[in-house]
This record gives C-alpha cells, structure tokens and sequence, in this order.
C-alpha cells in the first residue's frame, strides 16, 4: 500500500527561544507514525491528532530508541527503569480528536536527531491519509525545566503544590492524576485540580507534568 507522509510545523511552547523543529505523520494502513526531526533537546511532548470518522486508537507505544529506552532513577526510594510513559484519550468525539502525551520520571531525554517517536496503532486502515491532522503541538525543552515556576498551589487555600489527590504526599499517584486531567479522562471531582498547575499558567498540560516529575524527585 502506498505510503501517504503529512508535514507539520511543530508549535513550541516553552519559556525559551529555540529553533523550529518539524513532525512529520506517516499514515500506512493501520499505522500513524510521528516523527521528529529536532535541535532542541526534549523531555515531554502532547499533540492532537484528528482522525477519520469512526477511526480509533486501539494501541500507542514509544518506539524505536528515542523514546524506548530508559535510565535508573530512585523514586519514592525505590531504583527503577525510566522509559517514556505515552498515554491517549478522545477528547472531542463530535470531530475525532484524539490527544496524545508522553512524559517519563527520569532524565531520558529526546535529543536531537530524526526519527519516530512514536507509533499509533488504530482500527483500521485509513484510506485517505489527508484526513489525519495534527494540532495544538507542544513539546517541553529540557532546558527549560529549571524555569519552571514551583511556588504554591493557587484556587485552594492550604493547598500543597501537586498533591492532586489531597494526601498530604506528591508522588507517582499524583502524576496519574494529572495525566486523567490533561487527557480529560476519568476525572474525580474531590481531587484538588488547581494543585496540578505547576507553572501557574492556569493550563494543564506537559509543562506541569515534567513540573511535578520534578517535585517528584526532589
């Protein structure tokens, strides 16, 4: 089958100036694969990705050794493999729009090359691959991590910055939480959503979550 290739100028969003960077969208039968052709070093990215009508995401995986591939980190003081974590949900059923992030708990990092970053396997081939779109693309630089804005929790007095989940603790449980809010998935409604604002721009998104990774480990 012929192979249908989408080019996109990729939207960075970060608090530095950084060259433009391309993703590219393969679309072959079943399969999307994005690539990325990058300067800036990266540690967490999200995009949107329309899809035809009635087509679905039934598997995403890192791929390849840009993102696959992990270092060891101590985490609640416990050594584990660090590898990207990609996570997906529809967040607009009326147009298809399916929201991807990917974030890890370590230092990996996407440096710069070209190559997939990752795979989207979905129900079925797409025969017309101009009807996959991708948008509102935002990948975080890690140069930028250091600038990210780790004061206090705003819209709940008392609150403590990341704890989500309102136990006294910010850990790994409190990262799921906000992955459910960017992703729009699962919400729970007793959860302190504002603490999940880690840089305060009254967003939600993969600069809070590579923000809270860091308070994680701090």
């Amino acid at each position: 089958m012929k192979k249908f290739v989408l080019f996109f100028a990729m939207l960075v969003c970060s608090l530095a100036s950084f060259a433009t960077d391309v993703v590219t969208a393969k679309v072959s039968g079943s399969t999307v694969n994005v690539a990325l052709e990058n300067e800036t070093t990266y540690c967490a990215f999200q995009m949107d990705i329309t899809l035809p009508t009635g087509k679905s995401v039934t598997a995403a995986a890192a791929v390849t050794e840009r993102l696959a591939q992990g270092i060891n980190v101590t985490i609640n003081g416990a050594e584990t493999e660090t590898p990207f974590v990609v996570a997906y949900n529809c967040i607009d059923a009326t147009n298809n729009v399916w929201r991807v992030i990917a974030y890890n708990l370590g230092n990996h990092e996407i440096k710069n090359a070209t190559g997939d970053i990752l795979t989207l396997t979905l129900n079925g081939d797409v025969a017309d691959a101009t009807k996959v779109s991708i948008a509102n693309i935002l990948f975080v630089a890690k140069s930028s991590l250091e600038e990210v804005n780790l004061g206090t929790a705003t819209g709940e007095a008392g609150g403590l910055l990341g704890d989500i989940n309102r136990d006294g603790k910010v850990n790994t449980l409190d990262l799921t939480c906000l992955v459910a809010i960017i992703l729009d998935e699962n919400v729970n409604a007793a959860w302190n959503i504002p603490a999940g604002d880690i840089n305060g721009d009254t967003k939600y998104n993969s600069l809070d979550l590579t923000g809270l990774v860091g308070l994680i480990l701090n």
